[in-house]
């Protein structure tokens, strides 16, 4: 029974994604402009993965509530976001980081934010996949191989066909689910537990380590103005997006504790070999069936929501930013062509990742290492009308890209303390240094 609803609701959700038909240009594959609930839904639906649901979980069922509280990070950078949207300045007709920096800085800026802004999006996307082949596994009895094959496949053929709009489509339908599954598999999780008061005290005392409080600052940076956020972000009015990323930011915090509790409730409920699937061992023990396959499609859509947004700006960002470049000349036929290959190319690679990288939160914080100590600081100076030589954009990405390679690879990341902050501090040193020497 629970595995028909899971297949019926995935096939419901392939065919809410197409019901808006094919893209028939570039323009129609990665721009769209929705309502204030749907951009609330896309951009939650987006962001909560499987590192923020089930590895959330896991964790906290090995580490007390602290890797919770790290993930509300997330939330504060994601407020920061929405106080500044409405200073912020969109470039005309730009639907990608790449072309935010090309207008501030120049083509060659434009070409590199291409390349980093798929790292990050294949490596997330990656992340995600992986996650759906345990599921896959789990919950159905498929071999992780056939489930990451058949979760690779049912986020890339609604993206491919129908570009941002399908995925925002689908996206707020997942948002929906995701909002009633969550707070049911907690309120099981803990009334098998015995009840918040069941819960040890020991739990509840957060580590305030050096390396936690890096880990936080990584997760407040990690995906601020990353691809698919900006791509939605773009395509609107800037002061509704700012009042749909700070009720996103509010609602992210609550569904982080909530995640958080499942795992705590699974320390005491389960044995020590299955807490590494805090998340899925909970759900196969505490919930009826018949709710057990809601409960499953919330968590297959807190997975499915964010590898399609993540595949889709991978693919808009390589061809709009990194293609161009050497094909300027591309028609409009031709580049619609080519992300649509690219978008098919970049879920093949996505589920080569998922098989090296297999503990999801461990892959969501590796690609972070891409995107805010390298980008962060020219976008968000772009962004915010701040006037800078192209050599301080590429003093930052150099910077912050040299910084996250000695301090990740070369140090091993002295006292647990993430390369992500280090590298984002050394890059906007170099922004403004840089820059200030323009107007010495």
């Amino acid at each position: 029974m629970d595995a028909l609803i899971l297949i019926l609701y995935l096939a419901a959700l392939t065919a809410v994604g197409l019901t808006g038909g094919r893209a028939r240009d570039m323009g129609g594959f990665s721009r769209s402009s929705p309502g204030l609930f749907a951009l609330v839904a896309t951009l939650s639906a987006g962001f909560i993965g499987g590192g923020f649901s089930s590895g959330n979980a896991a964790a906290c069922a090995a580490g007390g509530i602290t890797p919770a509280l790290i993930l509300c990070g997330f939330s504060l950078g994601w407020l920061c976001l929405g106080l500044l949207l409405p200073r912020m300045r969109f470039p005309a007709g730009a639907t990608t980081a790449g072309e935010v920096m090309a207008a501030a800085y120049g083509e060659g800026a434009r070409t590199a934010t291409g390349v980093f802004s798929f790292l990050l999006s294949a490596g997330i996307l990656g992340a995600q996949i992986g996650v759906m082949g345990t599921l896959f596994e789990t919950f159905l009895g498929l071999p992780r191989l056939w489930g990451i094959l058949l979760g690779t496949a049912a986020a890339t053929l609604y993206s491919t066909v129908g570009g941002l709009g399908a995925v925002i489509r689908a996206d707020t339908v997942q948002f929906c689910v995701l909002m009633v599954g969550m707070p049911l598999l907690t309120l099981l999780s803990l009334r098998r537990a015995g009840g918040l008061s069941a819960l040890p005290a020991a739990v509840w005392q957060p580590s305030l380590s050096p390396a936690t409080l890096s880990a936080f600052f990584a997760m407040a940076l990690g995906e601020l103005l990353s691809p698919p956020g900006l791509q939605r972000l773009l395509g609107g009015d800037r002061r509704r997006a700012s009042r749909a990323v700070l009720l996103s930011a509010g609602l992210s915090a609550p569904f982080f504790l909530i995640t958080g509790l499942v795992g705590l409730a699974a320390a005491e409920v389960l044995p020590a070999g299955e807490l590494s699937h805090a998340m899925e061992s909970m759900i196969l023990r505490v919930v009826p069936a018949g709710l057990r396959g809601l409960v499953i499609a919330a968590l297959f859509s807190a997975v499915l929501s964010t590898a399609d947004s993540f595949q889709v700006s991978a693919s808009v960002g390589l061809v709009r930013d990194v293609l161009r470049a050497f094909l300027p000349g591309m028609s409009a036929r031709g580049e619609l062509f080519a992300v649509r290959a690219a978008n098919v190319l970049t879920g093949a690679a996505a589920a080569a990742i998922a098989f090296f990288i297999p503990d999801v939160l461990s892959a969501v914080t590796f690609a972070y290492t891409f995107w805010s100590p390298v980008l962060l600081v020219p976008l968000a100076a772009a962004l915010l009308g701040l006037s800078a030589p192209p050599r301080a954009a590429a003093g930052a990405m150099l910077g912050g890209a040299g910084t996250v390679f000695l301090w990740r690879f070369c140090l091993a990341e002295p006292y647990g303390i993430s390369a992500v902050p280090v590298g984002f501090l050394v890059s906007l040193a170099a922004f403004f240094l840089l820059r200030l020497r323009r107007f010495s």
